[in-house]
């Protein structure tokens, strides 16, 4: 996914680039970004951005934005500013969302989820057979997958999805994701994951699944590693020391 920041300072844009190496992180998709200091300095680009952050502090932002509409390159545009009047002002150029300053992750994750045609062709993703039908799932949709029995269950955004898939299939189609084998017949995504305690995972959704009493040092390292590499996404996450 190609993003151009358009700001009135390169200041500004530097705060933003970290909290789009997270979103690329989380969501396993490539993030390529370059900075516009200045409407102008955008507008005599030759484009070809999936997305653009606009400053909506900028002098000209909305002739800014009505002319990237006229181009009619069909990219993505959210507008960000410190007054929330901005946000009226941008049905003008008709934004994907409005972010406050100065923006947060969460904010930001939001935004570029409801702007999911511009990434998920690049995303990665498992493929099962249901029903004999092939049907792949994007990497970050997963929240957890389990084996009982015979049945693999994926659990994740739209519910859960069975099949006849080995657990050693599914591990080798998410090498390089995020996750984490938590216990013999468990997978998780670690970005899924709001607690460490002792001998338990517990997820966004409110589920829990279970660490193996072998695994446990394992598990409690790897997740301490984790938090240290995404600190943004880290803030809203907790662990315990395990003793609990």
């Amino acid at each position: 996914m190609r993003v151009a920041i358009c700001m009135d300072s390169s200041g500004g844009g530097e705060a933003l680039a970290p909290l789009l190496r997270q979103f690329q992180r989380e969501f396993c998709i490539s993030v390529e970004t370059e900075l516009f200091v200045g409407g102008d300095a955008l507008l005599t680009e030759l484009m070809g951005y999936d997305l653009i952050l606009l400053d909506g502090d900028l002098p000209d932002c909305l002739e800014v934005g009505r002319r990237l509409r006229e181009r009619g390159d069909g990219c993505r545009i959210i507008l960000f500013a410190r007054d929330s009047r901005s946000a009226l002002l941008g049905y003008a150029i008709h934004p994907e969302g409005f972010l406050p300053k100065p923006v947060s992750y969460q904010h930001l994750r939001s935004a570029l989820e409801r702007c999911r045609s511009c990434w998920q062709g690049e995303a990665g993703t498992v493929a099962i057979t249901v029903n004999r039908v092939e049907v792949r799932i994007l990497w970050s949709d997963i929240e957890y997958i389990e084996v009982r029995g015979r049945t693999l269950t994926i659990h994740g955004r739209y519910g859960t999805v069975d099949s006849r898939m080995s657990m050693a299939q599914m591990a080798a189609q998410l090498e390089g994701a995020p996750f984490l084998m938590c216990h013999r017949s468990c997978l998780v995504n670690l970005f899924r994951v709001r607690e460490w305690e002792r001998d338990q995972l517990l997820l966004d959704s409110g589920a829990s699944v279970p660490v193996s009493t072998d695994r446990r040092e394992r598990v409690k390292e790897h997740w301490r590693r984790f938090l240290a590499d995404n600190p943004i996404w880290a803030e809203k996450a907790q662990i315990s020391d395990g003793n609990s």
